[in-house]
């Protein structure tokens, strides 16, 4: 398929939140990054407790890894611990340009960036390895550009990935209002991931089920969540797993996760009164 280019792309992420419930649980918050906590891969870098993800150059990939692996799963045990976790971030394409690929939250079984691959891979997965069952990945995908390869749904949508960029499921960006009436269609509310607005992510894993949510920031919680999927991670995840998300600050518990994109340069801001990461994607020309 042929690449499109890398084009100048602003997502932020507020403090991720992450817990495992578990006797080994782990908590921990980062505002602003630290090279003295943070594992660096690619070209992504730290300056003034700014993380960096990527530079000028047209798809490439970086990753910051929180340093210590965490346990998914308790001793003797094949099942996967229950988790949670939620975040704020934004895209913002440049005006007349087209946007980047999106971004992936997920988890990883080992440090580096080996087998990903930049532009429609999202720094996911590569051309070789994609459906492998020994990749033991796990990402919930952003996507803004549709990929017929990877049989996306459209230009704007969520998906649940296991070792694959081809979706589980996957949703059109968007919440469904708590006042809607018998799952009325007509009264789901699309977001669009690139249109520079800030959005509230949550993700919830428990009794074989996953639930991805989001909603414009500030707004409770919708009830409904936009994916309910039985899913069961126990052959995915391996016992002990490092994890990534696109860019952020976020709090763990058996589960991990810093940032991963492309063409990307995160810096320090504020939003709602919060202390945030924010990433610029800019293309070779600027």
């Amino acid at each position: 398929m042929k690449k499109h280019p890398q084009p100048p792309l602003l997502p932020s992420l507020l403090p991720i939140i992450l817990s495992f419930q578990s006797i080994f649980a782990i908590d921990f918050v980062f505002n602003g990054f630290d090279p003295a906590n943070t594992s660096l891969y690619g070209v992504a870098t730290i300056q003034s407790r700014i993380l960096t993800l990527t530079n000028d150059t047209t798809f490439t990939i970086g990753r910051a890894l929180y340093p210590s692996k965490i346990r998914t799963k308790e001793p003797n045990s094949s099942l996967v611990l229950p988790f949670s976790t939620s975040f704020i971030f934004s895209i913002a394409p440049y005006r007349d340009s087209l946007p980047g690929h999106g971004m992936v939250f997920l988890f990883v079984p080992f440090k580096g960036i080996k087998g990903a691959s930049e532009g429609q891979h999202l720094g996911f997965v590569n051309r070789t390895n994609d459906g492998k069952s020994t990749n033991h990945l796990f990402g919930i995908e952003f996507d803004v550009f549709q990929n017929e390869e990877f049989g996306d749904i459209n230009a704007n949508h969520v998906g649940i990935n296991l070792n694959s960029l081809t979706s589980e499921e996957a949703q059109a960006a968007g919440y469904w209002p708590d006042n809607q009436r018998n799952n009325d269609e007509k009264s789901f509310k699309e977001l669009k991931l690139n249109s520079g607005k800030n959005y509230q992510v949550w993700i919830d894993y428990a009794d074989f089920h996953i639930n991805v949510t989001m909603a414009p920031v500030g707004m409770k919680r919708p009830r409904k969540p936009l994916l309910n999927v039985p899913i069961n991670l126990s052959w995915v995840l391996e016992e002990e797993i490092f994890s990534v998300c696109d860019v952020g600050t976020r709090r763990f518990s058996d589960e991990n996760v810093i940032g991963i994109g492309g063409n990307g340069k995160v810096y320090k801001g504020v939003l709602v009164g919060v202390e945030v990461a924010m990433k610029r994607i800019v293309s070779g020309k600027q």
